[in-house]
């Protein structure tokens, strides 16, 4: 089964009774199970004006099981996955919470749905275990997102190095 990992860093205040704020999602695909230094990772990132007030910065304990992605390869896109826009939401239960709901689905370029993470459970999300803090009880976003195809620099940053953050239990939050 494919597995998943995701970040997400957000800080906003209100300016004139107007919350603006920023935030950064990264979200690390692994299609083949494969784990930390997997060569067919790929990482996907947006960086986000945000309503948020507050923030904090919060990832995935561990590595998320998913479901398979069923769609056919569009030949005509750059992503493994074809995503055109993606759809992920983390609702949580109480801001100390160690659990999240979390739900990711990929839409075509027409708005309909092409795949969600929680197929075949019956549910609209998967409740996954996170680690970090974060003053937001929810996060939401929809919009098309980059791959990440930056090449690892002297220090080991880089995209691999965001990819096998994301998929070790326990790793680093930055």
């Amino acid at each position: 089964m494919p597995q998943i990992g995701f970040f997400v860093g957000a800080a906003g205040a209100g300016i004139f009774g107007i919350p603006a704020g920023v935030a950064n999602l990264m979200i690390a695909w692994d299609p083949y199970n494969a784990g930390p230094r997997s060569p067919y990772g790929v990482v996907y990132k947006s960086l986000m004006l945000s309503s948020v007030v507050g923030g904090g910065k919060i990832r995935n304990y561990e590595p998320i099981q998913v479901a398979q992605y069923k769609r056919p390869h569009p030949t005509s896109s750059f992503s493994p996955l074809g995503l055109d826009t993606v759809k992920f939401s983390l609702t949580g239960h109480s801001n100390l919470s160690a659990w999240v709901d979390l739900t990711l689905k990929a839409l075509d370029e027409t708005g309909k749905e092409v795949y969600s993470i929680s197929e075949g459970t019956g549910k609209d999300f998967l409740r996954v275990r996170i680690k970090g803090f974060t003053t937001v009880s929810s996060f939401n976003f929809e919009d098309t997102m980059d791959m990440d195809l930056e090449r690892p620099g002297r220090f080991g940053e880089g995209r691999q190095s965001r990819f096998d953050a994301l998929m070790t239990p326990d790793g680093s939050l930055w």
